[in-house]
C-alpha cells in the first residue's frame, strides 16, 4: 500500500513537471514569436505605410533548427503571414538565439512577395520550359531587405528534378538551363536522372553545365 503510495505520487509529480515544462515552453515560444513579430514591423512598416506600433505580422510553426534542442543557442524558423490582404502570403521568418538567451540575428523572406512577385513569377515561367518536376522555388530569408532584381534572383532557391536525361541533345538543353541558373546567380539543388535502365541520379548543390557533362560524357 505505501509502495503504492509512493508510486502514485512520483506519477503525479512526473505528471505536473511536465506540464510545467510545457507551460515554460509556450511561454518561451511565445516570447520569441512576439519578437519577431516586432521585428517584422520595425523593418517593413514605413514600407507599408503603416506604424511601427501596429500589428502587421503573425509568426507561427516556430520550431527547432537542425540538430537544437529548444532555445539552446541556435537558429530557429517560423512560418509568418502579413495582416494586410494584399501581402497576406505565408513567408518565411527564422532568428538566431545566442547561447544566453539573448537574440540574435533575426531574417525573413517577406521582401520576396513586397517587392519579388513579379521576379519569381518570371523565373517559374522559364522553368516551366523544361522537364522539372517536385518543384520548390522560394525566396531565402534575409537579414535586409532585397528590392533589386539582380539581388532577388540571388535570393531565390529552386529544388526540383530533372528527368530524364538521355540522349546528348538532352545533356545541351540540360546544361543551357543549369548555366541560366547560374548566371542569375540563384540557389539550386536539381536532382537529374540519367535516364538509364539503372535510372541513377545525381544531385549536387549549383552544379555546373562543365560537371553536367562530365556527367554524362559515356551516355549514347
Amino acid at each position: 500500500m505505501a509502495v503504492a503510495i509512493v508510486l502514485s505520487g512520483c506519477l503525479f509529480d512526473h505528471e505536473k513537471l511536465a506540464a510545467r515544462n510545457k507551460e515554460e515552453l509556450e511561454a518561451r515560444k511565445k516570447t520569441v514569436t512576439d519578437h519577431m513579430e516586432e521585428c517584422l514591423n520595425e523593418k517593413y512598416a514605413e514600407a507599408l505605410g503603416k506604424d511601427p506600433s501596429d500589428k502587421l505580422f503573425e509568426v507561427y510553426n516556430l520550431s527547432k533548427g537542425q540538430n537544437q534542442a529548444w532555445f539552446n543557442r541556435g537558429t530557429y524558423p517560423a512560418k509568418a503571414k502579413c495582416s494586410l490582404d494584399d501581402y497576406s502570403n505565408e513567408f518565411s521568418a527564422e532568428i538566431y538565439l545566442e547561447r544566453n538567451g539573448d537574440f540574435g540575428v533575426f531574417k525573413d523572406s517577406f521582401y520576396g512577395i513586397l517587392y519579388g512577385v513579379e521576379v519569381k513569377q518570371s523565373f517559374e515561367e522559364m522553368v516551366s520550359e523544361y522537364p522539372i518536376t517536385d518543384t520548390n522555388i522560394y525566396y531565402m530569408p534575409n537579414e535586409d531587405i532585397v528590392k533589386e532584381e539582380a539581388e532577388l534572383k540571388k535570393n531565390l532557391c529552386i529544388f526540383g528534378k530533372y528527368d530524364p536525361v538521355k540522349t546528348p541533345e538532352d545533356v545541351e538543353r540540360l546544361c543551357g538551363f543549369i548555366d541560366k541558373l547560374n548566371e542569375m546567380g540563384c540557389i539550386h539543388a536539381i536532382a537529374i536522372t540519367d535516364g538509364t535502365t539503372t535510372n541513377r541520379s545525381m544531385r549536387s548543390d549549383n552544379i555546373t553545365s562543365s560537371e553536367i557533362r562530365d556527367y554524362f560524357k559515356n551516355i549514347t
